[in-house]
């Protein structure tokens, strides 16, 4: 997509898309604006956050952007991200569009409105997104319930079939339920309201052993030593045979890191003795409040389940000490909350398909991509799909 070539007015709206960092880092000030309006903002939102995203991604995402037409203030944007498909049976590259938010594996998606006229921001997006080229959209992992549905309804509207699935629908393959603990004022109450007394009383042994001198010791991860704590993570889940772990952490990696250069970051670190024992991954998310577990990793050798909770309580209390109001364990396995009242927080994932002609099915900034893949074709050995692949790149950009 190019920013110049389209632009949508209305007359309350209009909508324009940007492609360049330079144009983003332009609207810093608008788009904080817009997040400290819009009450289903999220970090992965955040001007930050896609800030860091965009810079590390060129040529991998763009952003539409709704003005009102007599202020100019931004009221609506939604990031999105590119992903380039093969399509075998047309033999034809095509472009997909998802969640901008998911260029570094963010857990969340989403987009912001002015809540004052989310319903004609919403129209106007979907209006405009059959414009431009795409195969299929997919928004993944929205937290924001409401606001699918209005934005399912609004591609119907606009002659587009949208679909919504959730972690009720027995067809999604995607975990779409999170856990999530509602955390108390104070850490004292976390111990006496959320804790068994069982629990209560193990929390408390290694709180006293964490206080003596015995070797036990608890750091947080920071920007500076961010990729040298990740290395040992890693290590420790391939060196005790954890695969599920090591692709976890390989997968969480960029999120975590831009996590940690927006100073967002959460990464409790657990040592005996100068050995790493385990450590949890963290996004602090500043605009609602929430502690997000991405990833963890612990040794099984040892006394792992006590281990984890420990580090868990002790984000909880790192979460409560700068005002956080919720703890969300993830879409994880449930035997690593049962010991907690949860909610559970469900997402909802809207998709769009649509059978396009060529020049409406693979957008330019692809072009990139396009020709890695072809080097990957020929890598292994493909010759005859990168011949095709070839020819319709060439006819694209004929």
């Amino acid at each position: 997509m190019h920013s110049e070539s389209k632009s949508f007015a209305t007359p309350d709206l209009t909508v324009s898309l940007i492609d360049t960092l330079a144009d983003f880092e332009a609207l810093k000030r608008d788009w904080q604006l817009l997040c400290s309006r819009d009450p289903d903002a999220n970090a992965f939102l955040s001007w930050p956050w896609l800030q860091q995203c965009f810079a590390d991604n060129p040529q991998r995402w763009s952003v539409l952007l709704v003005r009102s037409c007599g202020s100019d203030a931004l009221v609506g944007a939604l990031p999105l991200k590119y992903r380039l498909h093969w399509s075998r049976s047309q033999k034809a590259f095509q472009t997909e569009l998802e969640c901008g938010t998911r260029l570094v594996g963010g857990p969340y998606g989403g987009l912001l409105c002015d809540p004052a006229v989310e319903p004609a921001v919403l129209a106007r997006l979907a209006q405009a997104l059959p414009a431009f080229p795409w195969t299929k959209l997919s928004l993944d992992y929205l937290p924001q319930r409401a606001r699918a549905e209005a934005l399912a309804a609004a591609f119907d509207a606009a002659g587009l079939s949208a679909t919504l699935s959730d972690s009720a629908a027995a067809a999604t393959r995607k975990r779409l339920t999170s856990r999530v603990v509602a955390l108390p004022d104070t850490a004292d109450a976390l111990v006496t309201e959320h804790l068994s007394p069982e629990l209560a009383q193990s929390y408390a042994a290694w709180c006293a052993a964490l206080e003596s001198e015995g070797g036990l010791q608890l750091t947080f991860s920071d920007a500076a030593h961010f990729d040298q704590d990740l290395a040992a993570l890693s290590d420790l889940a391939a060196t005790t045979d954890q695969a599920d772990a090591v692709e976890k952490l390989r997968f969480s990696a960029p999120a975590l890191r831009a996590a940690a250069a927006s100073g967002q970051l959460v990464m409790p670190l657990l040592s005996q003795d100068g050995t790493l024992r385990g450590g949890i991954g963290h996004v602090f998310d500043t605009l609602d409040g929430s502690m997000l577990q991405l990833c963890a990793v612990f040794d099984p050798a040892e006394d792992e389940t006590d281990a984890r909770m420990f580090t868990t309580l002790q984000a909880m209390q790192w979460a409560i000490d700068l005002g956080g109001m919720f703890y969300d364990f993830g879409r994880i396995s449930r035997r690593f909350s049962k010991d907690f009242n949860v909610m559970k927080d469900r997402c909802v994932s809207l998709e769009v398909t649509r059978d396009v002609p060529d020049d409406l099915a693979f957008d330019p900034i692809c072009t990139g991509a396009a020709l890695k893949r072809i080097e990957s074709f020929l890598d292994k050995g493909k010759t005859d799909r990168a011949k095709a692949a070839c020819a319709h790149l060439a006819q694209m950009l004929s």
